[in-house]
């Protein structure tokens, strides 16, 4: 969809510009002012497109953004205590993984259930919930190099929905993908 509005806004554009140049030589007053609102409907159309793309991308990687931001304020601003560097020590090993997670699930990934392919391949290949673990992890692990206690008691108390969340998607890929699903299942750990 964000392509299609950019390609029709650069269409209008280029559509604008041209009835400028071959409109009628008899109401230049006219032909100018229909040439600048198509020309202005085109760069909005495109500017709109280019936006949505954007914004799409940002929150597909925004939950992986907000961690790393409350990990560099705890990096710069708490103590640094055996917590803090156990914290550091748990980032370092999710934060990776959890990208990594990710980018192998490229566009099967969703916010919500959906089963639009059967990843099992990379970190797939032994974890069914990749991005669950390394995301639970990497924010635990910010949380505790942050050492907000009350903070890091509400993300291991409220762990248990990921694990929900999982069962969900799980019925969803086996209705939808069958006995392949069920061999994946097999072989790989949660």
């Amino acid at each position: 969809m964000p392509r299609a509005l950019v390609l029709a806004g650069v269409l209008m554009i280029f559509g604008g510009e041209a009835f400028c140049l071959l409109g009628p030589l008899e109401d230049q007053a006219a032909v100018h002012r229909n040439c600048h609102r198509i020309l202005y409907a085109g760069i909005a159309l495109a500017g709109a497109g280019a936006l949505l793309h954007w914004s799409t991308r940002v929150l597909l990687w925004g939950d992986v953004a907000f961690w790393l931001g409350v990990l560099l304020v705890a990096l710069r601003s708490a103590p640094h205590t055996r917590a803090f560097f156990a914290g550091i020590a748990l980032s370092a090993l999710a934060f990776p993984l959890w990208v990594v997670a990710r980018l192998q699930l490229g566009s099967a990934f969703s916010f919500r259930a959906e089963a639009r392919r059967l990843v099992t391949s990379g970190l797939y290949s032994k974890l069914r919930h990749p991005v669950y673990v390394f995301g639970t992890l990497a924010g635990i692990g910010a949380l505790l190099t942050l050492q907000s206690w009350p903070l890091l008691a509400l993300a291991v108390l409220l762990s248990p929905i990921t694990w929900l969340r999982s069962r969900r998607e799980e019925r969803l890929l086996a209705s939808t993908f069958g006995a392949d699903y069920e061999r994946y299942r097999a072989r790989t750990w949660f």
